[in-house]
């Protein structure tokens, strides 16, 4: 007598009983297996994505409002050629350690200067991407003679004119220091 009343009639029904067990737990590791697998293989997609495709951005700070607000997600694309950036567009990029979100305004080999609080490209007035009308700042870059961009090399504005840090403070940009170009935001959910 076994387990508390049942009777075994021979050894066959024990080893009917032990299979059922063996493959009953056989079945869970193999769904534990494969969920663990699964698992990885989500984790290292995403670690490939992020690490060379896309990322996400949180905006932090008010140097591109009001068009882009603080805490704002957006989605950067890293694999966007370099060389096809175009003036206007919105781009990340390393400074002093820290990533800033600037719009672009000067490209590889132009002059870009401000004179009276407009921006100069080559000597041409352009059609500026914000309403804010810029006031002066103290050790402006780009006032006077301005600077002459080399390859590789780009001018960044914040869109609030008033309260940022940019180029006008630090200078150039280098290419090596482009994290890539934002192709889209959250909340509100549009294509940039």
């Amino acid at each position: 007598m076994l387990n508390g009343g049942v009777y075994l009639k021979n050894i066959s029904e024990i080893s009917d009983i032990t299979d059922k067990v063996v493959e009953t737990t056989a079945d869970k590791v193999d769904k534990n297996k494969g969920f663990i697998i699964s698992v990885i293989a989500v984790f290292i997609i995403s670690f490939l994505l992020n690490a060379f495709v896309v990322q996400l951005a949180k905006v932090n700070g008010e140097s591109m409002m009001p068009n882009f607000k603080p805490s704002q997600l957006l989605v950067v694309s890293k694999i966007s050629s370099k060389d096809n950036y175009k003036r206007g567009d919105i781009i990340i990029f390393k400074y002093n350690g820290k990533k800033l979100i600037k719009r672009l305004i000067g490209l590889p080999g132009e002059k870009v200067q401000i004179i009276d609080n407009d921006i100069y490209i080559n000597g041409s007035k352009i059609e500026d991407y914000v309403d804010i009308k810029m006031t002066e700042i103290e050790n402006n870059k780009l006032t006077g003679e301005g600077i002459t961009l080399k390859e590789g090399e780009y001018i960044f504005l914040g869109d609030n004119r008033n309260n940022s840090i940019d180029s006008r403070r630090f200078g150039v940009v280098k290419k090596k220091d482009i994290i890539g170009k934002v192709i889209l935001r959250f909340i509100p959910f549009t294509k940039y």
